[in-house]
């Protein structure tokens, strides 16, 4: 994190240090497949050091984590904006009840998994080369609580980097061994497609709204990125869960090429 240089606490007001623009998303655009493994392999391994920061009652993101009431925010945005879009028409109410079960079941399995610190916002734009090098975190007023693969979820599935799946599968055996709670491979792999899938149905579903509502067809660039992470993910959580087949297959429907109306 950017060093603490000053402010006022009373004023809401931070003084930190100037970490620069050079994000991750920038340092591997045009990088080796050699300094992009040694980037990532850096960023995948802050995440078992911030799992294994200690409880903080007077810190908020230690009372706040990723529940029931969020995930099914996440499965309304999708059904609202990303639904029609798979179908090329309104849904049926039996077809968003779908998703909001499948939803249920993403709950399930995250209200059941050990719950350590998450950024929550993990990905290749809030990770900045700092002054020395090293990676440095910015965003980081949003934390919470969730399963230990959230925040691999954020930046491995992230909409602005898509990384050889080679490379994903690498950080993930990696990283895995690492983490406080070191989940068994299969367990490991099904959370880490779950909370992608919603994760990134919440991303398809604000990039559409910013869209359709805005007139900020920006974030189009970043939907085909974000679709085949969907189906990669959904795919996987069908497979283990036929719960997910419908969703599944909604995800399959859906274009790559959106226009903004």
């Amino acid at each position: 994190m950017p060093a603490r240089l000053g402010g006022d606490p009373d004023a809401g007001i931070e003084l930190l240090e100037d970490v620069g623009d050079l994000s991750l998303e920038e340092a591997v655009r045009d990088a080796s497949p050699e300094a992009q493994r040694a980037l990532y392999r850096e960023a995948v391994g802050l995440v078992p050091r911030i799992q294994s920061l200690p409880p903080d009652p007077a810190l908020p993101a230690f009372a706040r984590r990723l529940d029931r009431p969020l995930l099914r925010y996440k499965a309304e945005l999708f059904a609202r904006w990303s639904l029609p879009a798979a179908l090329g028409r309104e849904p049926r109410a039996a077809e968003t009840g779908a998703v909001q079960a499948a939803f249920e079941r993403v709950a399930d399995a995250a209200l059941q998994a050990p719950q350590r610190l998450a950024h929550r916002d993990y990905q290749s734009r809030n990770l900045h080369l700092g002054p020395g090098g090293g990676l440095v975190l910015l965003d980081v007023q949003g934390a919470f609580l969730a399963p230990p693969e959230y925040d691999l979820a954020c930046l491995l599935r992230d909409s602005y980097v898509e990384l050889p799946e080679p490379l994903v599968q690498t950080l993930l055996a990696e990283v895995r061994p690492a983490l406080p709670d070191a989940p068994d491979p299969e367990r490991f792999a099904a959370r880490f497609d779950l909370l992608a899938l919603a994760r990134k149905a919440k991303d398809h579903a604000r990039f559409l709204y910013a869209a359709r509502t805005r007139d900020d067809a920006r974030w189009l660039e970043h939907v085909p990125v974000t679709v085949r992470h969907l189906r990669r993910a959904a795919e996987g959580a069908a497979a283990r869960d036929p719960a997910f087949a419908d969703l599944a297959a909604f995800v399959a429907g859906l274009p790559e090429d959106p226009c903004a109306r």
